[in-house]
């Protein structure tokens, strides 16, 4: 008698992403650094192993590059042929979401990579939404995960430490949030009889005493398509014969950023303040999906 254990799941996943890769397709691994159920640390150890899969992939005979009749450019002889000796050189480079901000660390070679995400646990998007779009737009674009730079995928790898030994230190606790889908878990005894009573205003869910503690975030982004400028008018269109022509302003993309350096915080308030607007932004998130369900 066979019994179904699930084991058929098992087994083979190795040698699936190995198999991407000999495809020419972008294979990038992105784990959060706090989380316990998929910690990041048996994540580098699958890193590893994909890429030990890979000891005779890019195969190139330096004595016959050019004959090869592989798409991609020639490798340089100075530099790794497989990406088994490639990703095990590459070192952990910054995650440069902006130019206030770093976001954890990445080891990348080729098309390959595996990132930590700093504050980050099991739902990366979540804890780090910016962070999380900026790695994603820059595997599409195929361009390097830590700046955002232009790249030959052929042969690039990143520079840093040996280890990704950085971490971040744990931020004051913020006072509890009264959500008022939660009431008897989040909110206080006291703010359950203000509740009752009728006082207090309710802003995206979460109750507040007074209306004045509820800070709005601001943003000067403007959202578009990634890599594409945003086209705005700036003037009335009109015919040619009345002299008058249409200029545009070109607004910078959301969520390309290229980096120029790494940026180093102003204080640790500034720190903080961005890991609210990060906390928020997630928990609207997550707010707008359990929404999409009830639907």
């Amino acid at each position: 008698m066979v019994v179904a254990a699930g084991d058929s799941i098992r087994g083979g996943l190795l040698e699936d992403i190995a198999g991407l890769l000999r495809k020419n397709i972008r294979v990038a691994l992105v784990y959060g650094d706090a989380d316990y159920l998929c910690n990041w640390l048996g994540g580098e150890a699958v890193a590893f192993a994909v890429a030990a899969q890979l000891s005779d992939y890019p195969n190139v005979n330096t004595s016959t590059t050019a004959t090869q009749t592989s798409s991609l450019p020639p490798l340089p002889t100075s530099l790794p042929m497989n990406y088994l000796a490639g990703f095990n050189a590459a070192g952990y480079a910054d995650i440069i979401v902006n130019n206030s901000y770093v976001g954890g660390v990445v080891r990348q070679w080729g098309n390959f990579s595996f990132s930590r995400i700093y504050d980050a646990g099991h739902m990366v998007p979540y804890y780090q939404p910016e962070t999380a779009f900026t790695i994603f737009t820059r595997i599409i674009q195929g361009t390097d995960i830590g700046t955002g730079a232009v790249i030959n995928s052929s042969n690039f790898s990143t520079n840093g430490t040996r280890n990704a030994t950085h971490t971040n230190s744990v931020p004051p606790q913020p006072s509890p949030t009264c959500w008022v889908r939660d009431i008897n878990s989040t909110c206080t005894e006291d703010d359950y009889r203000a509740i009752v009573a009728g006082k207090g205003v309710v802003e995206f869910g979460v109750w507040y005493s007074d209306a004045n503690n509820y800070k709005a975030p601001t943003s000067t982004i403007t959202a578009g398509k990634p890599g594409t400028p945003i086209a705005t008018s700036t003037s009335t269109p009109s015919t040619i014969t009345s002299g008058q022509t249409t200029s545009t302003t070109m607004v910078p993309p959301v969520g390309v950023y290229t980096a120029t350096g790494t940026p180093v915080s102003s204080s640790a308030q500034a720190r903080m303040v961005e890991l609210d607007l990060n906390s928020l932004l997630g928990t609207v998130a997550m707010a707008l999906g359990a929404i999409a369900m009830w639907l």
